[in-house]
């Protein structure tokens, strides 16, 4: 990833991850480009919360998390958590 620039990286991750704050892709993008990681790999885990007896959905959590290696194994900076709930509830 020297080829490219912090901005470029932050950008790309910002495009995979639309909800990620500026500040939280920027600070993986540095981290990538300081570690000289050739690529970069993530993993999403979407966690759901239902209404009490019922199958709807109240909640829905997304947690992504941005590994060096392609095994998951060397964690790059925080994970990232969005949480959304449904509306009118």
């Amino acid at each position: 990833m020297k080829h490219f620039t912090v901005g470029a990286i932050a950008t790309t991750i910002s495009a995979v991850v639309p909800w990620a704050t500026v500040a939280w892709a920027t600070s993986i993008a540095n981290l990538a480009y300081q570690m000289n990681a050739k690529t970069v790999y993530y993993t999403v885990k979407v966690y759901f919360r239902y209404i009490k007896g019922t199958k709807l959905p109240r909640a829905e959590k997304d947690v992504v998390t941005v590994y060096s290696n392609s095994a998951r194994t060397h964690k790059i900076g925080k994970s990232h958590t969005k949480i959304t709930y449904t509306p009118g509830w």
